[in-house]
């Protein structure tokens, strides 16, 4: 009695067909995998006596295909002024929606220790994390971002939220930005 075995790329058709068969039938999983973008700051960025938002020059994405969802998750590391306080917002390609939250340090706060504040965004939006002169604090961003129609980048922007003739925000390095896309 001889055995042949089946030629290898049959065996892989074959695989494959019982691969998309399951899936079909809802007994596997055929979802794409795809690995996370990360942004990280290494220096300083300043804007001084503004609260018009500014592009962030490290804190940004290109080329998001129109219709893809993102998962998005920061860690924003910065300076201010207790008079001043940190505004944040987001700019995306025309027709993106992007419903986001902050967590961080109340505006007006005092203190490194200050009241922990939760505010929840649309992409139109902006939000103010508390400043304290001379320490770092950090507010933590994240939200789900559908790219609409039109391809394009998605970036931070930030601020002063009252502004102040001899006093500034700074993004500091460190800070990062990570988005995964979920479709």
């Amino acid at each position: 009695m001889t055995i042949v075995a089946p030629a290898a790329d049959q065996y892989i058709r074959e695989s494959w067909i019982d691969a998309i068969t399951d899936a079909v039938n809802g007994y596997g999983d055929l979802q794409p995998y795809y690995i996370p973008t990360w942004r990280y700051r290494t220096t300083a960025q300043t804007v001084t006596n503004s609260t018009t938002l500014v592009d962030d020059d490290a804190l940004f994405v290109t080329g998001l295909p129109a219709g893809s969802i993102w998962d998005v998750q920061c860690l924003i590391r910065y300076l201010g002024y207790t008079s001043n306080d940190f505004k944040i917002g987001w700019s995306a390609p025309a027709g993106s929606t992007f419903l986001w939250e902050m967590r961080g340090a109340e505006s007006g706060a005092t203190s490194g220790t200050a009241q922990g504040y939760w505010g929840v965004n649309t992409l139109a939006g902006t939000d103010t994390a508390g400043a304290v002169t001379a320490s770092e604090l950090h507010c933590a961003p994240s939200g789900l971002l559908t790219v609409g129609g039109t391809a394009g980048t998605f970036q931070f922007r930030f601020a002063q939220g009252t502004a102040g003739a001899a006093t500034d925000a700074k993004c500091q390095p460190g800070s990062r930005m990570r988005l995964l896309r979920v479709a």
